[in-house]
């Protein structure tokens, strides 16, 4: 369901439809964040906020809120860490990108 809810948010910020997008984007972090306190050793769970986090600083950046974007990078830069498994350093390497980019 966070999944899904992740997803749909991010179609939603490509549709322009940002405030509904950070709406529904918070909301599922703090679902992601309930499910990473119940297995915090999980790297999927990690990894799994982290993406919603990318989402959600994506969302501010489009909404011209770049501070509040480099905040949602800077979280999941954080919650990444060293970033074991391959799915966290794929999502690692999407926001260093982001991060290098707000920098132009």
């Amino acid at each position: 369901m966070a999944l899904g809810r992740a997803n749909l948010g991010a179609c939603l910020v490509t549709a322009g439809r940002l405030d509904e997008a950070r709406s529904l984007l918070l909301a599922t972090l703090e679902l992601r964040e309930a499910l990473l306190r119940e297995r915090p050793a999980s790297a999927d769970e990690r990894n799994a906020m982290a993406v919603v986090r990318q989402h959600l600083g994506n969302c501010e950046l489009a909404a011209v809120r770049p501070a509040e974007a480099e905040k949602q990078y800077r979280a999941e830069l954080e919650l990444l860490g060293e970033a074991g498994s391959p799915a966290e350093r794929y999502t690692l390497s999407q926001v260093l990108t982001n991060l290098s980019l707000m920098c132009q």
